[in-house]
């Protein structure tokens, strides 16, 4: 019997053509995908950098507010919270510095010298406070006073001893807790019927402020209860 054979489609020169075609990439080829790689990366670091711990900032300041009227309440003084847009240590980034003062002797005069440093300085890297955050949530915005929109207070409150050179006191905005654990704001007009403190904080670097990378803290001015908002 005679037997036909068929020549399989992968031998020959067609098979060795077809190879041929689908072989590796070139050197041109893997620069392309090199330099799109290395672009992609760096517009995603660009975008992120200094607000990719916004939500991070956020609680640790709600728990810092928190000690800090704690300690208000436990030691029956006037406590100062105070935020600082400035770092004048680091001159090619806008930082925000976090610091809590008490009074020495349990009074509401917040003179330097009668100010004891409670906390090391926090600095939230890369973040800045934000009086425009977009709504969202369940964040009331009636009887709400944005902390950087508050004149200074008058004397300044700052830090004591070498600290109050890197943290210029003109700039320090600043949350005045009592020894009953209410809030206040240490300014000469108060918002009349202030119910809450807004803290607004958004990335300084590579994302607007309306994007989702932002947070809002409240403090109840009766209570103290500080609250976290996130879109």
């Amino acid at each position: 019997m005679n037997r036909t054979h068929t020549q399989p489609e992968s031998s020959g020169a067609g098979f060795r053509s077809r190879h041929r075609n689908t072989a590796g990439f070139s050197l041109i080829e893997i620069l392309v995908v090199t330099t799109l790689i290395s672009l992609i990366s760096t517009l995603t670091i660009s975008t992120f950098v200094g607000g990719a711990d916004v939500n991070k900032d956020a609680w640790e300041m709600s728990g810092l507010i928190e000690r800090a009227r704690a300690y208000a309440m436990a030691q029956n003084t006037y406590v100062w919270v105070g935020f600082n847009m400035t770092d004048v240590s680091t001159v090619n980034q806008l930082n925000t510095a976090v610091f809590v003062v008490a009074s020495r002797d349990g009074s509401s005069n917040s003179a330097t010298d009668n100010l004891i440093q409670i906390n090391k300085p926090e600095i939230l890297k890369n973040v800045t406070l934000s009086d425009s955050l977009p709504g969202y949530g369940s964040r009331p915005t009636v009887k709400v006073a944005q902390l950087t929109t508050q004149t200074p207070p008058s004397p300044a409150i700052s830090l004591p001893g070498g600290f109050a050179q890197r943290f210029q006191s003109d700039n320090n905005r600043v949350i005045e807790i009592h020894p009953d654990g209410s809030i206040s704001l240490p300014v000469d007009n108060p918002p009349p019927g202030l119910q809450w403190v807004e803290i607004g904080l958004q990335p300084t670097q590579g994302v607007a402020k309306t994007s989702k990378n932002t947070a809002a803290l409240q403090v109840g001015c009766l209570t103290g209860q500080v609250r976290v908002f996130r879109p």
